[in-house]
Order: structure tokens, then C-alpha cells, then sequence
């Protein structure tokens, strides 16, 4: 298997990385960071961990997410379901549930990743250009 290469040459590059994050995740690629300022020892580091975050598929909070629906949907059916509605009403309820907890823990893992991938390249900003992170500082402050 190839791997796609994705290389960042400019602080604009950087800036723009959120825009390579797609939902539901994507095929692992190689990431280059090929940016003045940025310390070589720190570089692959820095590069693993944003190759990792814009391939993240939100999977480990999708399985949370079903399989904290599926006990609450059987409860909701049991408890909220009128007499007699039969077994298929049940289990179509119960799957409704686990679909929708498991779409919700993805969105909640997906939207974490790009959270922490914001981070991540404020803080590599920082690193190359401390005039940015002092302009961050005080954007906040303000």
C-alpha cells in the first residue's frame, strides 16, 4: 500500500491543515513538515501526531456511543412502548437507538479530533513564529 504524501511548506499551509480532516476518517497518509523554524528534533514527533489526528475516524467513541444506546433503547422501548406493540416494534426501536448513539459518540470523537488538531497547530505555531503566538495571546485576552 502507498501512502499518500501531504507536505506543509508555509505557515498558510499549516493554518489550512483542518481542511485535509474528513468525517468518518480517511486512509493513513504521510505527513512533511517542511517548515523554517520548526526544531528537526521536534519535527517527526510533530508530524505523527497530525497524521494521526487528521486520520482520526472517531470509531472508539462511535462503540461507546452504541453501546451505551443499545441498554438505554431496550429501557426507553420497554418502558415507553404501549402494551402489546409486539417483539418487531421492540427491536426496531432498540435499533433506531444504537444507530443513533452510534452516529452521535462519531460526531463527538470527530469533532475531539479537530479540536485537538487546532490545538496542536497553535501550538506548532507558536514554536515557528513566537510574533504569532504573542498575537494569539493578546486576541484572547481581548
Amino acid at each position: 500500500m502507498t501512502l499518500r504524501t501531504l507536505r506543509i511548506t508555509s505557515v498558510e499551509g499549516l493554518a489550512t491543515l483542518g481542511r485535509h480532516l474528513k468525517f468518518g476518517g480517511q486512509a493513513p497518509f504521510q505527513l512533511i513538515l517542511a517548515l523554517p523554524g520548526l526544531p528537526p528534533d521536534q519535527r517527526s514527533g510533530l508530524e505523527e501526531t497530525l497524521a494521526r489526528l487528521l486520520s482520526y475516524c472517531g470509531c472508539s467513541e462511535g462503540a461507546v456511543g452504541l453501546m451505551a444506546a443499545l441498554p438505554l433503547g431496550a429501557m426507553g422501548a420497554i418502558w415507553l412502548m404501549p402494551a402489546g406493540s409486539g417483539w418487531v416494534a421492540l427491536a426496531v426501536t432498540i435499533g433506531a437507538a444504537a444507530i443513533i448513539g452510534a452516529m452521535a459518540g462519531k460526531a463527538v470523537g470527530y469533532f475531539r479530533a479537530r479540536r485537538r488538531l487546532a490545538t496542536e497547530v497553535a501550538r506548532i505555531m507558536a514554536i515557528i513564529s513566537p510574533t504569532w503566538a504573542e498575537h494569539e495571546r493578546l486576541e484572547k485576552a481581548a
